[in-house]
């Protein structure tokens, strides 16, 4: 199984005076741009996933539209999962991706979430003690992908916004 993670794209910012509560922050334009974009250098490399993982929060919920539209992946393709919030449970996020993996039954997972959530998932991933390997940029995207029944996953890819970008 493959699992690709991708951070939300560019949401208003939380100190400006219209800021809807978190919950409910939007993609800006330029957001939704760079995040069409991103998801055209996925789709670039390869990597198109056949189900997708997303945290409720708006922000992430609009990304993982924008690539599923992208990837033309149906709506009924796309599962919310609250262990992709900010602050939710990396171990959780994979027990979710392997079993729609196996559910449904796809290869690649694509999860769309939050910093610092998707950080920890990928060091959960490959092993990783002691908290995070990187630090996905907003679009940012990694790939890991387990061989057999191993309990961790070998790191594929780690691409910068502006990279993934430019792979479109």
């Amino acid at each position: 199984m493959e699992l690709v993670l991708l951070r939300h794209g560019i949401a208003v910012p939380r100190d400006d005076p219209r800021c809807p509560p978190d919950e409910d922050r939007p993609l800006t334009e330029k957001g939704i741009r760079r995040t069409h974009r991103s998801a055209r250098g996925l789709q670039a490399l390869g990597a198109v996933p056949g189900a997708i993982l997303v945290s409720p929060l708006l922000r992430a919920r609009q990304t993982a539209e924008i690539a599923a539209g992208v990837f033309g992946l149906a709506p009924a393709a796309t599962f919310r999962t609250d262990a992709l919030r900010p602050e939710g449970d990396p171990r959780r996020v994979l027990d979710e991706a392997r079993r729609l993996a196996e559910s449904v039954p796809v290869e690649r997972v694509l999860c769309v979430g939050h910093a610092p959530n998707l950080d920890r998932v990928l060091a959960a991933a490959v092993g990783a003690t002691g908290g995070t390997v990187t630090s996905l940029g907003k679009a940012g995207a990694a790939c890991v992908r387990w061989e057999g029944r191993s309990g961790r996953a070998r790191l594929r890819w780690l691409i910068p916004p502006r990279l993934l970008r430019r792979l479109a």
